[in-house]
């Protein structure tokens, strides 16, 4: 009684989940995680033990691996997404700056500006990022709906520049909103979706906090 019980229980779960709207179209997608490794040649620790930095070699592994995954036959496009960090502050330029510890809060994901695309998020106002966005142009943002509702509910979100923060680290030059797509459940268990801003991973800073062993 208590393994039909049970069995029922999760077959209701997963009727449920499946009647979720995840934002993307899932179809003919396959996804796997990959990340370069830890030291030399793609990081290195700077003096103090407090900082690491990205090396050039990073974003060239990534561009190549890209555009080998396309060159697959029947592969119609390929994107990558970062780890979702939601640790991130930011603030407005134009607007008083809040004090740190009052800086909205914000999830941010690092991506391939081929994502939008690949997983067929539709774009609601603005564009999406372009490929050509590298890291000597000016940086570029997009945000989610959530993001342009909440942050933004009586203003025009594009053409906005924010400066985002992650812990003690602030970027070194702000990101303009270009675009505003829909908003995306990247976890099942989400009940409403979070603000998001979006960024290509070839404009980049390079340092980053070490993770505490």
């Amino acid at each position: 009684m208590v393994l039909l019980v049970g069995a029922g229980l999760m077959i209701n779960s997963v009727l449920r989940l499946q009647q979720v709207n995840p934002g993307f179209d899932p179809a003919n997608v396959m996804n796997f995680d990959l990340s370069v490794s830890e030291g030399a040649p793609y990081v290195e620790r700077l003096p103090g033990g407090d900082i690491e930095r990205a090396t050039p070699l990073v974003s060239a592994f990534y561009r190549q691996l890209l555009d080998k995954v396309t060159a697959i036959p029947g592969v119609e496009s390929a994107g990558m997404i970062s780890p979702f960090g939601f640790g991130y502050n930011f603030s407005v330029l134009g607007r008083p700056a809040p004090p740190p510890d009052k800086m909205p809060g914000t999830g941010f994901g690092e991506i391939s500006p081929t994502l939008f695309r690949t997983l067929r998020i539709p774009l609601k106002k603005g564009r999406y990022l372009s490929a050509s966005g590298l890291a000597s142009a000016p940086w570029a943002a997009v945000v989610n709906e959530t993001f342009a509702r909440r942050y933004f509910p009586n203003e025009d979100p594009i053409g906005q520049r924010l400066l985002l923060r992650y812990t003690d680290l602030t970027e070194k030059q702000p990101r303009q909103i270009v675009g505003v797509v829909g908003d995306v459940k990247w976890y099942l268990g989400d009940q409403e979706p979070h603000p998001v801003v979006y960024v290509s991973y070839l404009q980049q800073g390079s340092d980053y906090l070490a993770e505490a062993s």
